[in-house]
Protein backbone atom coordinates (compact mmCIF):
# COMPACT_ATOMS: atom_id res chain seq x y z
CA UNK A 1 0.00 0.00 0.00
CA UNK A 2 0.80 3.53 -0.23
CA UNK A 3 2.77 3.70 3.43
CA UNK A 4 4.68 0.46 2.91
CA UNK A 5 7.25 2.87 1.39
CA UNK A 6 8.61 3.67 4.82
CA UNK A 7 9.87 7.20 3.90
CA UNK A 8 8.86 10.37 3.97
CA UNK A 9 9.96 13.59 2.23
CA UNK A 10 11.26 16.73 4.43
CA UNK A 11 8.90 19.24 2.62
CA UNK A 12 6.12 16.92 3.59
CA UNK A 13 7.14 16.90 7.40
CA UNK A 14 7.54 20.68 7.31
CA UNK A 15 4.18 21.41 6.03
CA UNK A 16 2.58 19.01 8.52
CA UNK A 17 4.41 21.07 11.09
CA UNK A 18 2.71 24.36 10.00
CA UNK A 19 -0.32 22.44 9.52
CA UNK A 20 0.15 21.24 13.56
CA UNK A 21 1.98 24.41 14.74
CA UNK A 22 0.84 22.99 18.38
CA UNK A 23 3.16 19.75 17.36
CA UNK A 24 6.44 19.17 18.57
CA UNK A 25 8.76 18.76 15.23
CA UNK A 26 11.59 16.61 17.54
CA UNK A 27 8.71 14.11 18.96
CA UNK A 28 6.81 13.53 15.61
CA UNK A 29 10.24 12.90 14.15
CA UNK A 30 11.43 10.58 17.01
CA UNK A 31 8.18 8.19 16.90
CA UNK A 32 8.23 8.11 13.16
CA UNK A 33 11.85 7.02 13.60
CA UNK A 34 10.69 4.70 16.13
CA UNK A 35 7.77 3.08 13.56
CA UNK A 36 10.95 2.61 10.67
CA UNK A 37 10.06 5.35 8.72
CA UNK A 38 13.24 8.01 7.21
CA UNK A 39 13.45 11.35 6.62
CA UNK A 40 14.15 11.70 2.70
CA UNK A 41 15.12 15.07 1.04
CA UNK A 42 14.68 14.58 -2.20
CA UNK A 43 11.78 12.03 -1.74
CA UNK A 44 8.53 13.31 -3.41
CA UNK A 45 5.39 11.34 -3.81
CA UNK A 46 2.71 13.22 -6.06
CA UNK A 47 0.23 11.73 -7.35
CA UNK A 48 -1.73 12.09 -11.12
CA UNK A 49 -5.52 12.38 -11.20
CA UNK A 50 -5.54 9.31 -12.81
CA UNK A 51 -3.32 7.50 -10.28
CA UNK A 52 -5.11 8.77 -7.53
CA UNK A 53 -8.30 7.21 -8.91
CA UNK A 54 -6.25 4.04 -9.30
CA UNK A 55 -4.91 3.89 -5.75
CA UNK A 56 -7.00 5.83 -3.35
CA UNK A 57 -10.51 5.90 -4.94
CA UNK A 58 -10.77 2.38 -5.79
CA UNK A 59 -9.55 1.39 -2.56
CA UNK A 60 -10.30 4.17 -0.44
CA UNK A 61 -12.15 2.47 2.49
CA UNK A 62 -9.30 0.08 3.00
CA UNK A 63 -6.52 2.75 2.86
CA UNK A 64 -8.33 4.45 5.48
CA UNK A 65 -8.63 1.37 7.57
CA UNK A 66 -4.95 0.37 7.30
CA UNK A 67 -3.79 3.88 7.67
CA UNK A 68 -5.52 4.94 10.68
CA UNK A 69 -4.79 0.72 12.41
CA UNK A 70 -1.41 1.49 11.98
CA UNK A 71 -1.89 4.92 13.87
CA UNK A 72 -3.93 5.89 16.18
CA UNK A 73 -6.49 3.20 16.61
CA UNK A 74 -5.18 1.21 19.62
CA UNK A 75 -5.40 4.54 21.90
CA UNK A 76 -8.99 5.00 21.15
CA UNK A 77 -12.31 4.01 22.24
CA UNK A 78 -14.31 1.20 20.38
CA UNK A 79 -16.63 3.92 19.59
CA UNK A 80 -14.23 6.63 18.54
CA UNK A 81 -12.62 3.98 16.11
CA UNK A 82 -15.88 2.89 14.74
CA UNK A 83 -16.63 6.74 13.98
CA UNK A 84 -13.34 7.84 12.59
CA UNK A 85 -13.36 4.64 10.24
CA UNK A 86 -16.36 5.52 9.08
CA UNK A 87 -15.51 8.60 7.62
CA UNK A 88 -15.53 7.62 4.41
CA UNK A 89 -19.32 6.92 4.72
CA UNK A 90 -20.18 9.73 6.77
CA UNK A 91 -22.33 12.53 4.26
CA UNK A 92 -20.27 15.26 5.68
CA UNK A 93 -17.00 14.31 4.80
CA UNK A 94 -18.20 11.50 2.10
CA UNK A 95 -17.30 14.15 -1.00
CA UNK A 96 -13.26 13.86 0.39
CA UNK A 97 -13.08 10.48 -0.21
CA UNK A 98 -14.75 10.46 -3.92
CA UNK A 99 -12.34 11.40 -6.71
CA UNK A 100 -15.47 13.99 -8.16
CA UNK A 101 -15.03 16.05 -5.28
CA UNK A 102 -10.77 16.35 -6.41
CA UNK A 103 -11.38 16.90 -9.62
CA UNK A 104 -12.65 20.14 -9.80
CA UNK A 105 -9.90 21.36 -7.70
Amino acid sequence: MLLQEKRFSERAFVRNLHFNPKDNPDVNLRKLKESGYKIDNHFNLEFTNKELKEIWFNCVDEIWEDFWDDIVTPMLSEEQRRVLLDLPNNKGFRKFFESESWEKR
